[in-house]
């Protein structure tokens, strides 16, 4: 499709490889929605319990560092508390997720392209 990416592929691959050594740290895989935004979540308005949750495309075993909600180096405090330990605590964590971000934009960006949507928004949020 020839997608024009925000850097040349040769500079955005020589950083991801500089600083893949941090990924060396993720030991143990959780379930990662990776799209998980309230759109994506259900709940019965009279308990406020969790009934559904859609859109599993993007769903893997990995980091949950990955989940869109870390995206800014940062969660909500009572999404964040459900992985039962801080998150983005330390350099390397705030690294990984970093990467991720690549990782996603990347994805998000050549996705548009390949499904021409009929507005440009999703291309020019991811670049930004």
């Amino acid at each position: 499709m020839d997608v024009s990416l925000p850097q040349p592929y040769d500079v955005i691959r020589e950083q991801v490889h500089r600083c893949a050594a941090v990924l060396d740290e993720v030991c143990r895989p959780q379930l990662v929605h990776w799209d998980l935004w309230d759109g994506n979540i259900f709940v019965d308005p009279a308990t406020h319990a969790i009934v559904g949750v859609i859109d599993f495309e993007r769903a893997l075993w990995g980091d949950p560092l990955m989940e869109i909600q870390y995206r800014r180096l940062q969660a909500p405090a009572g999404f964040a508390a459900g992985y039962g330990r801080p998150m983005l605590k330390t350099p390397a964590e705030r690294l990984r997720r970093v990467l991720y971000n690549i990782y996603l934009y990347l994805i998000m960006i050549i996705e548009a392209a390949y499904r021409q949507y009929e507005s440009q928004d999703l291309d020019l949020w991811a670049r930004q």
